[in-house]
């Protein structure tokens, strides 16, 4: 089996890329396990009120159940200082659980696939990384790859991200933009783009340091030359050239004029800061 994960930031078009990704027969590519609990509030709640019985209320079984709720599933026993899960009639430290977890839903994928299955993956945040350090001893020693999907054009990601936080959706398929103006808070908009020209770098070292290999590739490729960016996927994940389903997750900004308020303030801003180029996309 070929390992993988999609390792991003937000707002770089990950989610409509890893549901391409998973349309692929030879595929599995699931979002993010690893995402953290409070991310998800109606099941936050669900857990909250349910505790360890929270699976048993889902009107239909999910796909996956993220690591964080799973994890609550089991009791947690403190042994020497640190947390042990009993999990049937074994005591699993926090290591051994997340490797019992990504078995578990890599044969649980390829069970779905009819045996197809020829590469398993999923996105992963430096967040994620960081909530749970074991995880990437556990993934290293299965053998994990590295695909880097990075947003060259960081004026226009942290714009999204930005325009996300006040309209309180991030994705969603076949949206359709209402007539909402957003204005920007250009501080934040500064700080934020200096932030990523740093931070991207710093994740790639990060995972070639930690012996991860390390595929580089763009959501600009993606949306410029979408049979190019796969095929060089698909040639790094050792899976056949077959065209993935286009996804039906939206592009959410396509006229900035029309998007953000304080758009003349933005482009002087932009300007300062010598990316004015970025402004379109």
């Amino acid at each position: 089996m070929n390992r993988f994960i999609i390792f991003t930031r937000g707002r770089t078009g990950s989610t409509a890329i890893v549901d391409e990704l998973d349309s692929h027969p030879q595929i599995s590519c699931i979002q993010e396990p690893f995402i953290p609990l409070a991310g998800i509030p109606a099941l936050q709640k669900s857990v909250e009120d349910h505790g360890r019985k929270f699976a048993n209320t889902f009107d239909r079984q999910p796909r996956f159940i993220p690591f964080e709720a799973w994890l609550r599933q089991w009791r947690c026993i403190e042994l020497f200082d640190k947390p042990y899960y009993l999990v049937g009639m074994r005591l699993r430290n926090r290591m051994r659980l997340i490797e019992y977890y990504l078995s578990m839903l890599e044969a649980q994928e390829r069970r779905a696939s009819h045996d197809m299955l020829h590469s398993f993956g999923f996105k992963l945040l430096i967040n994620h990384f960081n909530n749970w350090p074991e995880l990437e001893e556990v993934m290293r020693a299965r053998g994990f790859k590295a695909v880097y999907l990075e947003r060259k054009n960081v004026v226009r990601k942290v714009i999204s991200g930005q325009v996300a936080q006040q309209r309180g959706i991030y994705n969603q398929k076949k949206y359709s933009p209402g007539k909402e103006l957003y204005d920007l808070d250009l501080e934040d908009f500064e700080m934020r783009v200096r932030s990523e020209l740093k931070l991207v770098g710093e994740e790639k070292a990060m995972l070639r340091s930690k012996g991860f290999p390390v595929l580089e590739i763009s959501y600009e490729d993606f949306l410029e030359e979408r049979a190019a960016f796969f095929h060089r996927l698909f040639d790094y994940l050792e899976v056949d050239h077959i065209d993935p389903r286009p996804t039906e997750y939206s592009v959410m900004i396509t006229d900035l004029r029309k998007t953000v308020r304080n758009y003349s303030e933005l482009v002087q801003r932009v300007e300062h800061l010598g990316l004015g180029t970025m402004l379109a996309e």
